[in-house]
């Protein structure tokens, strides 16, 4: 998405389908063969996602676009808060999310990071944060980010702390394990 939309696509799209991936919502086919009604894959995603960016996410255009019962959902994902740069001041206070609101923390940082590539070090002990509970959530984070704004993120945390070379060695494999599986 970033290499085709830049920053014109809403990436708490892709939190919720990382969030909630073995429930398939990415593609969710009706089981009713003959259904007018309308049901989520991958075109109608990257379609609200792009409609999201420019303000548009009434509960009309979700369920018209991925159907009631995964828009549903949906909605009630984006109503979660977060305050990004309150947990780069206080990073323990991640631990205190819900999972649906680590995943809303990790799209946000991302966000976070992409303004504050050539300065990422404020953020670097909510990472360090993140990285303890679960390393998928530095996964969505770096995955929704700009190529060069990441790399230039992860140069500064891996002078920050060398440690961080194995996990992302971690992680660039299961990106490229999920990009093989599609």
């Amino acid at each position: 998405m970033t290499s085709t939309y830049g920053e014109g696509w809403d990436r708490r799209c892709y939190a919720f389908l990382k969030r909630f991936e073995t429930e398939h919502y990415l593609i969710m086919v009706p089981k009713k063969r003959e259904c007018l009604d309308a049901y989520p894959v991958p075109r109608t995603w990257t379609y609200l996602a792009t409609l999201m960016s420019r303000g548009v996410a009434d509960a009309e255009t979700i369920n018209g676009l991925i159907g009631e019962e995964v828009g549903t959902k949906f909605r009630a994902f984006l109503k979660v808060n977060i305050d990004i740069n309150d947990l780069i001041k206080e990073p323990k206070k991640f631990l205190e999310l819900s999972v649906d609101g680590k995943y809303m923390a990790s799209i946000m940082l991302s966000s976070w990071l992409t303004k504050h590539a050539k300065n990422p070090n404020k953020a670097f002990p909510l990472i360090d944060m993140m990285s303890k509970v679960s390393r998928e959530y530095i996964m969505v984070t770096c995955t929704s980010m700009n190529k060069r704004k990441l790399l230039s993120v992860i140069k500064a945390l891996f002078k920050y702390n060398n440690a961080y070379r194995d996990l992302f060695r971690e992680v660039a494999l299961e990106v490229k394990r999920q990009i093989a599986a599609n």
